[in-house]
């Protein structure tokens, strides 16, 4: 008769096989997956098939430049251009009385004459840039101007200055300058003096 074994054999046996399952799934574990398999791209006449991650990054990189070029764009969609700096818009009366209102000059009658020396004389010091219209020179007739205004040179006030006609809104379309001393027949008269209003509040703080 055979001797009797042991009761706690069979939980031995069952734990060995739980230590053998959990070792045969753990070295599964570890082994590196085989790596996929690259197809060369070969060109069939001149013409190949490229990989659909390199059309993806040139589709992402072309997305990039126009959305880049949208935000340049953007901030000058629906305003209209800045012409200010360039293109002054305020006609020389309209300067002068506010000039004259921070200077005190009251003879309106007499033509603001201490405005128009200040204005003047900030011209040709360079501190305001004023535009005209400006007489064609010869063979051209005499009183005709351009159609175009245009930045005077600050050497021009030198030896012109601005008449009476540059203070009344009912002579905005008039010559506006004279040479000093006159010079008759001299054909270099300006019409339709323009100013910036920035230009302005900056030497006459007030206006």
């Amino acid at each position: 008769m055979f001797a009797d074994y042991p009761i706690y054999l069979p939980w031995l046996a069952l734990v060995a096989l739980l230590l053998w399952l959990r070792w045969s799934f753990w070295s599964n574990k570890q082994v590196d997956p085989p790596m996929p398999e690259q197809h060369e791209i070969t060109p069939s006449h001149g013409f190949g098939r490229p990989p659909q991650t390199a059309v993806r990054n040139a589709m992402r990189a072309e997305s990039l430049d126009a959305l880049d070029a949208i935000r340049r764009v953007m901030p000058t969609i629906g305003k209209a251009p800045d012409t200010r700096k360039s293109n002054p818009q305020m006609p020389i009366w309209k300067a002068v009385k506010l000039i004259a209102k921070v200077l005190g000059d009251s003879d309106k009658r007499g033509g603001y004459p201490v405005t128009l020396d200040a204005v003047r004389q900030a011209a040709q010091d360079g501190q305001i840039e004023i535009w005209g219209k400006r007489e064609l020179p010869p063979p051209m007739e005499p009183g005709l101007s351009s159609d175009e205004w245009t930045p005077i040179d600050p050497k021009f006030w030198r030896t012109h200055q601005i008449n009476s006609l540059a203070t009344e809104k009912t002579s905005e379309a008039c010559v506006h300058s004279c040479s000093n001393p006159v010079i008759y027949g001299e054909q270099n008269a300006c019409w339709s003096l323009l100013v910036r209003l920035s230009d302005v509040e900056r030497v006459w703080p007030g206006t």
